[in-house]
């Protein structure tokens, strides 16, 4: 077997291409997963089975979830629009704080860049929009059952932030659908898993029991970002659940 020179063994990567290389380092799985998702259906939450990408969910959530941050810090921040065009690929994220970002266009994953163009605004906002490079995601199109993902991640993040509104557009076949998704409180958004249910909140919790059909389930949030594999937290809750209903 031929020994692997040093310059095959060992290479020096710019931070971009040791992105693209070892994707799943900062994004998690580029490979199409099928598995259990909420979905919404426009009328409840319910589990289904579908195939997603877990990679292509995480860059829109990386984005999204910096204009949720910027709102925590700055609650005149409490507006924002997010565009899925299923027909060009196309997604945009815009939001109403207007943090001192300059537009700077950029292709083939930031290989080629161009001259920014600037120009003056009425009000402040900040907007980002991108053609995710689905090639990489083992992806065609943004078919339907991952803009339902995408759509259910909004309405996660307005469920999470009652002072925020959030406006979401979907083209398809040149059709424009908008839905305006926002919750007077936490347990709204309880109301659309079950209609039964026990709801505590106090400063630092928002939690909500209700009964399950397959086992335990949770759905979970830290700081806004769904942690889909519980953890800690949830732990924390229900071990001392657990111990209550031992006792009695």
């Amino acid at each position: 077997m031929a020994k692997k020179s040093i310059e095959t063994k060992y290479q020096k990567l710019t931070d971009v291409e040791h992105v693209l290389l070892r994707p799943s380092m900062y994004i998690g799985s580029v490979a199409i997963h099928t598995g259990e998702q909420y979905l919404y259906d426009g009328e409840k939450v319910t589990v289904e089975e579908v195939n997603y990408n877990p990679g292509f969910i995480k860059i829109f959530d990386e984005i999204v979830s910096n204009s949720v941050d910027e709102h925590r810090r700055n609650p005149k921040l409490n507006e924002i629009r997010v565009t899925i065009n299923l027909d060009t690929t196309e997604i945009s994220v815009w939001d109403n704080g207007g943090i001192p970002v300059e537009k700077h266009p950029f292709t083939d994953n930031m290989g080629k860049r161009t001259a920014a163009k600037i120009t003056p605004a009425k009000r402040g906002f900040t907007e980002i929009s991108f053609f995710p490079d689905l090639e990489r995601f083992k992806m065609r199109l943004i078919d339907e059952k991952s803009f339902q993902i995408l759509f259910k991640r909004c309405l996660d993040l307005v469920a999470c932030n009652n002072k925020l509104t959030l406006k979401l557009t979907k083209i398809k076949d040149s059709i424009k659908s908008e839905f305006l998704l926002k919750f007077k409180s936490f347990e709204e958004y309880i109301q659309l898993y079950a209609e039964e249910y026990f709801f505590e909140e106090t400063r630092d919790w928002k939690i909500g029991f209700a009964k399950s059909e397959n086992g335990f389930q949770n759905v979970s949030f830290v700081n806004s970002v769904h942690t889909k594999d519980g953890g800690t937290h949830v732990e924390y809750i229900t071990n001392q659940l657990i111990t209550q209903l031992r006792e009695m």
